[in-house]
């Protein structure tokens, strides 16, 4: 199961099928943190938050912040929602909402999508992207993929 998770990580990053469909690609490292509790019946329920520093395709950077609650059966992420706000070089911020289910915490992909944003960002509000996530430890490494407007791409790319 780790090598399938490995796998479909790699095909999600390096895919150039996947890569035509989006226009919009942003990596990141960062650190995360949790609390936890185990109810009697092994679900756990964790409370998470991370920062993350990315740049983007376009030669954009800037650092985020997400926090959200995980619900875990089986040690599978059966709930994975997550908000996220992210300040870029010349402080425009946007709100995203992450999710994923039935996946393992170690490793996995989900959606998002723009709920909110100020500058050229109030133009990705309703975009929806693809994410990928890997842990090492307190450490996590992501890439997201999104498809926004190519006149919204062209204005941020003149940033």
């Amino acid at each position: 199961m780790k090598y399938l998770r490995h796998i479909l990580f790699s095909i999600l990053i390096s895919s150039p099928l996947l890569a035509s469909d989006y226009n919009y690609n942003i990596q990141g490292i960062g650190t995360a943190n949790t609390k936890s509790m185990t109810l009697k019946n092994s679900t756990k329920f964790l409370l998470y938050e991370n920062n993350i520093g990315w740049t983007d395709n376009l030669g954009n950077y800037g650092k985020s912040f997400c926090f959200g609650r995980i619900k875990i059966i089986n040690e599978v992420a059966d709930k994975f929602n997550l908000i996220c706000e992210s300040i870029d070089q010349n402080g425009d911020k946007n709100w995203a909402e992450f999710s994923r289910s039935d996946t393992n915490m170690d490793a996995g992909a989900g959606n998002s999508i723009y709920i909110d944003g100020t500058g050229i960002y109030r133009e990705f509000i309703g975009a929806k992207c693809i994410f990928s996530t890997k842990y090492l430890e307190d450490n996590l490494f992501f890439k997201t993929k999104c498809k926004i407007n190519p006149d919204t791409i062209k204005k941020l790319a003149r940033k």
